[in-house]
């Protein structure tokens, strides 16, 4: 596991124009900071449902705790939507 990335610092920072450009430079949300929690499952505790949405465009890995922690922390439905919808895919 690895300090945090751009793209976590991007949701923290809530700077959607510049995680657009790593992601379409081929940037993964997917890895996981030290604390076990990639950038998209910052962008869901940050309740940014646009970074959600597209980080799952650039394929964002849905894993039911990410859905489970949505749920617990009272996101936005928006978000509990695009999490459903990505994990069809289970």
């Amino acid at each position: 596991m690895k300090q945090e990335t751009v793209l976590h610092y991007c949701c923290l920072g809530k700077n959607l124009e510049v995680m657009e450009d790593l992601l379409k430079s081929g940037a993964s949300c997917n890895i996981l900071n030290k604390r076990g929690n990639s950038a998209f499952h910052t962008a869901i505790m940050m309740k940014q449902d646009k970074m959600v949405e597209l980080m799952l465009k650039y394929n964002a890995e849905v894993k039911n705790e990410d859905i489970a922690f949505a749920k617990k922390n009272k996101t936005s439905e928006r978000i509990l939507q695009l999490l459903d919808q990505g994990s069809s895919t289970l």
